[in-house]
């Protein structure tokens, strides 16, 4: 129970926090002393909520911002209301709690600081080595231009933490998993990011975006509660969100989870627990769009539902994250309440129907919104355990012994997977964990470890063979089902951290080559993850994407530069039309809601830029692509990288009103008039 002078000193720090924090808002508007206010309100506020309280702060806050967004009152003053609310309100809800920093604890031995220096050390110059090789032009992939000795480094410490298990350690590998892009794109990564970012941009200079998208809000809210509250910049914002979140709150609510989950509080079980985290898909976390973020919030869910297992809790906390992952993205906030679900109403109706929740709710959506959605009978040749889930044995052996190594992990993952869940389901038979075993009994650990995941792989197969997604481009429709095969893995770690513990049990007692065998392949395991993790243009498979460069930028601005005012369109690709966006943002629609970039891919004016890369660039067609905006001029960008990239480029110069080569012909600009 906190004294008198706990209450004194809470007082005290909340009126210095909200004096600095009116200072910052009214007077400096400074993007350094909001950070270090941000990180404090987070802390001090947070921690008093126990454990999981600066992860339940952040899912209000968005919770909150996305209701604002939607009442169109997501402005600086409702920020300010919230904030000045917030001492009052988490005194409320724990009166008696202990030092706000109390769960800040580090058991770490002054006798065993070896470890941990080298971890860090290594780590420093895995980081410094990121920022030598910062990448600003396209290219296919990252590790094209990283050195390999990166790797190298990597390796020794995913050693290091296999060797020495250890929570914070983890969190720090976990980190640098996720966060190579983060610190080697300085220009930004991927294409979505591009487009969140122009919008939160638009609704912190406006108030309010129209249309406004049904979806997103609890990202949306979130990076405004920062850049209105705290001064920091919507770019800097966005871009660290996810990467960061993921990384600080995933391990470590991991962690909480596995060590109720195992009944064993003290020795290195719920920490080898940790490592099922990097048998599971990663590639979502690296770059923060809503999915990302929606994605770290049903892990948290999971996570604090996993005491189901042991206790008859109520899911409160579980459910605060769930409401935070639906208001920020429905395609993985639905299936953590089907989790939820099962976990605590496990029945057969109750399962049935959730393994028909997803295709009912896209139906739904598709009448609402009216975007157009084709039903039909799946191709029954195409219905093989490799087309559905990549599930047949892969081997390479190209005399590249890491690179083999890592892709034999790779390309057999499911397999692997379905190995352990097989091991699980054996070991369970012969543990006491919790509830007698048993197929048919809906309280047995089977249940709470596969249920979940089951009838989430019978939504995937239902919406891989037979919805057909009009509105996206052909090589994104199996987008949606390929995230909902995605989070169904993400709900088998309970069951793999649990056999990756009888595993290291059962090593634990043979001979010191076979323990030290076990510690090195390990190692390899999480350093193909790393790798795996980003896009690869290598021997063994060919990235077709490529990330915007200085030169989009460049091209972006040359082509602002030539008009006085927005009356044109432009055909280029998913890169250069994330440079004008983030460069120009939603600066002009033709026809309400046609934009003047090709965005998004599946509109009709990417697919006139695709009809003039692919089949020919002619005036008559860029003359149809006027028609369809309006206007009586048009470009067309072609970057030195795309296919036949030179034979387009001498046909466009033949019928363009002009053109010109950007940065020594790494783009080129064809300028079309009627």
């Amino acid at each position: 129970m906190e004294t008198g002078g706990g209450f004194i000193q809470y007082t005290t720090g909340s009126l210095l926090f909200l004096a600095i924090f009116a200072g910052n808002l009214l007077l400096w508007q400074s993007p350094i002393i909001g950070g270090i206010l941000l990180v404090f309100f987070l802390l001090f506020f947070g921690l008093r909520l126990g454990a999981h309280g600066p992860a339940a702060l952040i899912a209000v806050l968005s919770l909150l911002g996305a209701g604002a967004y939607y009442l169109d009152a997501l402005s600086q003053t409702t920020i300010a209301v919230i904030v000045i609310l917030t001492p009052l309100v988490v005194w409320t809800l724990a009166p008696q709690s202990k030092s706000p920093f109390s769960h800040l604890h580090f058991p770490l031995p002054l006798s065993n600081l070896y470890t941990p220096i080298s971890i860090s050390i290594l780590t420093i110059s895995a980081i410094t080595l990121l920022l030598q090789n910062q990448i600003t032009s396209p290219v296919r992939s990252p590790w094209l231009v990283i050195p390999a000795v990166f790797l190298l480094v990597i390796f020794l410490i995913a050693l290091l933490v296999v060797a020495k298990p250890n929570k914070w350690a983890i969190t720090l590998f976990f980190f640098l998993t996720i966060s190579v892009a983060l610190f080697t794109y300085p220009l930004g990564y991927g294409f979505d990011g591009f487009i969140h970012r122009a919008t939160e941009q638009h609704i912190l200079d406006y108030g309010s975006i129209s249309p406004k998208p049904l979806y997103y809000a609890g990202q949306y809210g979130l990076v405004l509660f920062t850049a209105h509250g705290f001064a920091l910049p919507i770019d800097l914002v966005d871009t660290l969100l996810v990467p960061l979140l993921a990384a600080l709150l995933i391990p470590l609510a991991a962690y909480n989870g596995f060590k109720k989950l195992l009944g064993r509080t003290h020795g290195s079980a719920p920490t080898i627990a940790l490592l099922s985290l990097f048998l599971v898909p990663l590639s979502s976390f690296i770059t923060t769009t809503p999915q990302a973020l929606a994605n770290v919030w049903t892990l948290m869910a999971m996570f604090a539902a996993m005491p189901r297992a042991t206790t008859s809790d109520r899911p409160y906390v579980a459910m605060l994250f769930a409401a935070a992952a639906l208001a920020t993205h429905p395609l993985a906030g639905i299936p953590i309440v089907i989790y939820l679900v099962l976990s605590y109403k496990p029945k057969a109706i109750t399962a049935i129907l959730c393994s028909l929740a997803l295709p009912i709710i896209f139906i739904v959506n598709s009448a609402i919104s009216r975007l157009p959605l084709t039903i039909r009978l799946p191709d029954l040749q195409s219905l093989t355990l490799d087309n559905l889930f990549g599930l047949r044995l892969f081997a390479a052996n190209h005399f590249n012994p890491f690179l083999d190594a890592a892709y034999l992990f790779g390309w057999n993952r499911i397999l692997i997977l379905l190995i352990m869940i097989v091991a699980g389901i054996i070991l369970l038979r012969r543990s006491n964990l919790h509830s007698p075993f048993s197929i048919t009994n809906f309280q047995s650990p089977l249940t709470i470890f596969l249920l979940p995941s089951l009838v989430l792989l019978v939504n995937y197969i239902l919406l891989s063979t037979i919805f057909r997604f009009d509105f996206l481009i052909g090589y994104e429709q199996g987008n949606y089902a390929a995230r909902v095969f995605e989070t169904a893995q993400f709900f088998l770690i309970p069951l793999l951290g649990f056999v990756l513990v009888r595993l290291f049990d059962l090593v634990e007692t043979k001979p010191i080559a076979i323990r030290a065998g076990v510690t090195v392949l390990t190692a390899i395991i999480l350093t193909s993850t790393v790798y795996l993790t980003y896009p690869r243009h290598d021997n063994y498979e060919i990235s077709r994407g490529f990330n915007v460069g200085a030169s989009d930028f460049d091209t972006v601005r040359y082509i602002n530069e030539q008009n006085a005012s927005i009356n044109y369109i432009v055909l280029a690709n998913q890169a250069v039309s994330s440079a004008a966006m983030k460069e120009y943002g939603f600066i002009k629609y033709f026809n309400d809601d046609v934009f003047y970039y090709p965005i998004p891919t599946g509109g009709q004016l990417y697919q006139f830029y695709l009809d003039m890369v692919n089949v020919g660039p002619t005036r008559l067609k860029a003359i149809e692509a006027m028609d369809l905006a309006g206007v009586d001029k048009a470009y067309l960008v072609v970057n030195d990288y795309w296919f036949l990239a030179d034979k387009i480029i001498e046909n466009a110069k033949r019928e363009a009103t002009s053109w010109i080569a950007i940065d020594d012909g790494t783009a080129y600009v064809f300028e079309y008039r009627r």
